[in-house]
């Protein structure tokens, strides 16, 4: 008798416990952009059309800092924490049409936005692909920035 109501509870927790897959909404990973607190992100290779645009000198590499209130700082490496930059607001959402990830920046001081096609996020790995008013995509490939030592 006992193995029969187990069985019972056991079917009907079975039953109730399933997830229509309509019902699931996809998340957007945003604390892997920006780890709790902030996050520097350096340009690692960068492709327009076929053409290889990575940057040659090292203290010239672009870098984007993503902060937790939504806000990113792009930056030349040279001038990490320093003042020169261009401050926007950042977005990450999921494009219901597409199912693309897109990572949108807001210039407020220009009102001016760029929009990404997020390919990769990962820890140690972000790669963005945007096209340009000519119709070339534009593919960068970003790691994090790591300790010289």
């Amino acid at each position: 008798m006992r193995l029969r109501h187990s069985y019972l509870f056991f079917l009907v927790i079975l039953c109730f416990s399933c997830i229509d897959k309509s019902s699931l909404k996809p998340i957007v990973p945003e604390h892997v952009l920006h780890a709790h607190s902030s996050k520097v992100w350096v340009l690692k290779e960068m492709t327009v059309g076929d053409i290889d645009h990575s940057p040659k000198r090292k203290e010239a590499t672009p870098t984007l800092t993503f902060f937790d209130d939504d806000f990113v700082y792009e930056q030349e490496l040279i001038n990490l924490g320093g003042m020169f930059g261009r401050k926007a607001q950042y977005a990450l959402r999921i494009d219901q049409a597409s199912n693309d990830t897109i990572l949108s920046f807001y210039y407020k001081e220009s009102g001016i936005s760029k929009y990404f096609n997020v390919r990769n996020l990962e820890y140690k790995r972000l790669t963005l692909e945007s096209t340009d008013q000519n119709g070339l995509v534009m593919i960068q490939k970003f790691v994090p920035l790591m300790r010289p030592f």
